[in-house]
Formats: C-alpha cells, structure tokens, sequence
C-alpha cells in the first residue's frame, strides 16, 4: 500500500463569519467516512478500463 497525504485545507472548512470549524467528509452509519473528491482533489487517478485497475500519484503544484 501507499500512503497519500490530503492537506487540512481540502477537509476542514472554517466559517468566516462565526469562526466555527467543520469537517469537510460524509459520514456512513457502517463506521468509516466517504472522502471521495477530497481525495481525489489532492492526488491524479488513472482509471484504465482495458485493463480493469486504478492507479494513484500525488499531486504537486511545485515547478521545476
């Protein structure tokens, strides 16, 4: 396995106008939560339907 980072930025949203926090992710009554496009927004995903996998690379905006 890989492990993949996702920036604090992409899963708590703060309220400008009270200053309360939330956390940015659907919780499931099975015990785990959904992060989809919060994943998803941090890291690039290849889906290859020929060959019936997925692969997964981090995101980067630094320049060379």
């Amino acid at each position: 396995g890989r492990t993949f980072t996702v920036p604090p930025s992409l899963y708590i949203y703060q309220n400008e106008t009270s200053k309360a926090c939330f956390l940015n992710m659907t919780p499931i009554p099975q015990d785990y939560w959904v992060w989809g496009q919060l994943l998803l927004q941090s890291i690039y995903v290849l889906f290859d339907a020929e060959q019936n996998r997925i692969g997964f690379t981090e995101y980067s905006l630094k320049s060379n």
